[in-house]
């Protein structure tokens, strides 16, 4: 099974551990260019990056449903549901223009 990723809505971390000096919350964002020429713009979520950091410096992650919560944005995120996929699609935009060479 891959690393887990979890949301970050409701977290607890135990803060005596060594690794917490070696983590942050940060997001990765890019602009790319597809095959056609389209420039997109793309963003890792901070929860999705720290869930990778935390495997990567071997710290322990656990989700559970049986505290459900909500998190609100453009809209409303339970807990108690699945959400996100390889590339998530919720924050990723397209952007067309046009440039020319100088």
């Amino acid at each position: 099974m891959p690393n887990l990723l979890v949301n970050t809505g409701l977290l607890l971390v135990d803060m005596r551990q060594p690794w917490t000096e070696q983590i942050c919350f940060t997001m990765n964002d890019r602009i790319t260019q597809d095959a056609s020429g389209m420039f997109r713009a793309a963003v890792e979520p901070e929860d999705w990056n720290f869930s990778r950091q935390c495997h990567s410096l071997g710290a322990k992650l656990a989700v559970t449903r049986k505290v459900t919560v909500d998190h609100y944005g453009t809209n409303a995120w339970s807990s108690d549901q699945s959400w996100g996929q390889e590339i998530d699609h919720e924050v990723t935009h397209s952007v067309e223009f046009e440039y020319e060479e100088i």
